[in-house]
């Protein structure tokens, strides 16, 4: 098989099939009508000299030889569209661009509150398209569904291409005029008194709670909530503790009338780490975007060195 015999707009019509999975919906994706791209997949099937998609049930399933073509056949095609639509210089002034960033309600409001005011000071004209955190995040770089992903380090895998942002400690925290915790929490009343805690919707707790289960802790959990940022805004009149990062309970200290406690256990902190693809080198916009989250976040560590402690 020779590139100079290939059609290469098979590939468009491949990543389309390989990330659909569906003919209709792949047509529909690069638009392309049903019949066209039923008459793609069969010239595919004989470039490949392999069904590609095969009917399991009432799904399509891809074969072995499809599932290694999902990364370089996305990877390839993501080069080539950075090639041709990205010009080879980055005026932040200027530019008129958009940017796809995967990270959590945490994230967004740690590090990109202060990125978006800079971006409105220096790049008036780019945006950022902001997606929720979910298993599995760094393999939408990989399928160019996104720019970054930024994670807790441990969530990346094998995943090469990352930088450490900043860390955070997990603390206790607890409504102001909570009963029993006035002078804080020893690991008896930690463990009997009911907690908040964090599950989103895969049913995913916090890494915090694997660490405590890694000491043999099982917190009492009588209330989860979807997002992790609200959690120190209910706890007003109850007797719930939560754990949350200190820079979220430093957040909201003041508006959320709440006591920030150390948490009577060892834990190791959050390390907040960016993620990105090896496809984006040489896009200096991507690489100018990559700077400015990192000097916002070395500025995040300066602002905790420089704030003395404070325990109610």
């Amino acid at each position: 098989m020779k590139l100079s015999g290939i059609d290469l707009n098979l590939l468009v019509a491949l990543d389309a099939l390989l990330a659909e999975r569906n003919v209709t919906r792949a047509g529909e994706r690069v638009g392309l009508t049903q019949p066209t791209m039923s008459n793609a997949l069969s010239r595919l099937r004989h470039l490949f000299n392999d069904p590609l998609l095969v009917k399991v049930g009432r799904n399509l399933e891809l074969t072995q030889r499809a599932r290694g073509l999902v990364a370089p056949v996305r990877s390839a095609l993501a080069l080539i569209e950075v090639a041709i639509t990205h010009p080879p210089s980055f005026d932040p002034k200027t530019a008129e661009r958009s940017f796809t960033i995967v990270t959590s309600d945490y994230g967004s409001l740690v590090l990109l509150q202060p990125v978006m005011a800079r971006l409105t000071r220096e790049a008036p004209r780019v945006g950022l398209q902001v997606l929720n955190i979910a298993p599995h995040a760094v393999q939408r770089l990989d399928r160019g569904e996104a720019d970054f992903v930024i994670q807790p380090a441990e969530l990346g895998g094998s995943h090469e291409t990352r930088e450490l942002l900043w860390s955070d400690e997990w603390v206790c925290v607890v409504a102001e005029d909570h009963p029993e915790a006035k002078r804080g929490l020893d690991r008896a009343l930690f463990v009997e008194l009911p907690h908040l805690g964090f599950m989103n919707e895969e049913g995913g707790r916090s890494i915090a709670d694997t660490h405590l289960l890694d000491t043999g802790v099982l917190r009492r959990i009588d209330v989860t909530v979807p997002s992790f940022v609200t959690i120190p805004l209910m706890l007003a009149g109850t007797r719930l503790v939560a754990m949350v990062l200190r820079r979220l309970a430093e957040h909201f200290r003041e508006h959320a009338a709440i006591r920030i406690f150390p948490i009577p256990f060892d834990l190791p902190p959050l390390d907040e780490t960016l993620f990105w693809s090896t496809r984006h080198e040489g896009d200096l916009g991507h690489d100018w975007l990559r700077s400015v989250l990192r000097e916002e976040a070395a500025a995040l560590a300066e602002t905790k060195r420089a704030r003395k402690p404070r325990h109610k």
